[in-house]
């Protein structure tokens, strides 16, 4: 087994021990740090590695996807639309990315995202639905 493949099947296994018994609160924390760590390695990437870059970007967007889609708009509908938003913008900026090359794009991403998870990590656990 190459080295590669042995840093994937660690990787894989320290995931599946940090999702038993997470609750809902940590669940999203691994979402947005997966996220963030596809597109900070895609922006380390050079011009020749476009298709390494596209599917780390792809499997950001489709992290960024669903954590719009579970938004859930009985808690607060004002915030939950603007976080939605927030989450439409970044997932186009990240198709520039892979559609047009927009290299640039990945810097405001990881920005956006890192606020979010800073704010995540702010709510106080009496606030934080398990």
């Amino acid at each position: 087994m190459n080295t590669m493949a042995k840093l994937q099947q660690y990787k894989g296994t320290q995931l599946n021990t940090s999702l038993e018994g997470a609750d809902g609160h940590r669940l999203i924390t691994l979402l947005i740090d997966g996220a963030l760590e596809r597109l900070i390695t895609a922006k380390t990437l050079d011009q020749t590695q476009v298709t390494v870059r596209g599917e780390l970007v792809g499997k950001a967007i489709s992290i960024i996807e669903y954590l719009r889609v579970s938004l859930d708009p009985g808690a607060d509908l004002t915030f939950s639309e603007q976080l939605g938003s927030l989450y439409s913008y970044m997932e186009v900026q990240l198709l520039d990315v892979t559609m047009k090359q927009k290299i640039e794009n990945l810097g405001e991403t990881i920005r956006l995202l890192q606020e979010v998870r800073t704010g995540w990590a702010g709510i106080p656990k009496e606030y934080r639905a398990e």
